[in-house]
């Protein structure tokens, strides 16, 4: 069975970020064993959205990572902006940080496996990995985990 991923914005300036050669280098076997193993990588708008607010040429050239890795983007609903309300109102994250609430909902909406960020901020910490499984169950979809691209490349030689 391939894995449907939901690939937040840092992932994929990861790729691009020279400055911390270790995440980059992560980032990219990351995605290059997902291409290897059937894996489809997801995004959303936001994560458009987001890329698109880096200065250029760095924007362009996140966007273009999209295409060469084959993302498919997940259609905004209104089950996903409830959800991503639902985030915010519960104070699972922050209002000032509602991008990362519409990315936990667009991965569980559009039916990802686990959603993959390296945000330890608002997204890959136990407060909010606990709620995303509370409020995938309330609302009737599946669970979903959140890891770091490190946790999906666990035990790959």
């Amino acid at each position: 069975m391939a894995l449907k991923l939901y690939v937040e914005t840092s992932v994929w300036s990861a790729v691009l970020r020279d400055s911390q050669p270790d995440i980059q280098g992560y980032s990219r076997d990351f995605l290059q064993h997902a291409s290897s193993q059937g894996m489809t990588l997801y995004v959303s708008p936001t994560v458009g959205k987001e890329m698109g607010q880096a200065p250029e040429p760095l924007g362009r050239r996140l966007l273009s990572l999209l295409d060469e890795w084959g993302a498919v983007v997940i259609r905004p609903t209104s089950e996903v902006r409830a959800l991503a309300n639902a985030f915010v109102e519960r104070g699972i994250i922050p209002l000032r940080y509602s991008a990362d609430a519409e990315h936990l909902a667009f991965a569980i909406v559009g039916g990802a496996d686990a959603i993959v960020s390296w945000n330890l901020d608002h997204i890959v910490k136990l407060k909010t990995k606990m709620a995303v499984r509370v409020l995938a169950v309330e609302r009737g979809y599946r669970l979903i985990d959140v890891v770091t691209p490190l946790e999906v490349l666990e035990g790959v030689d």
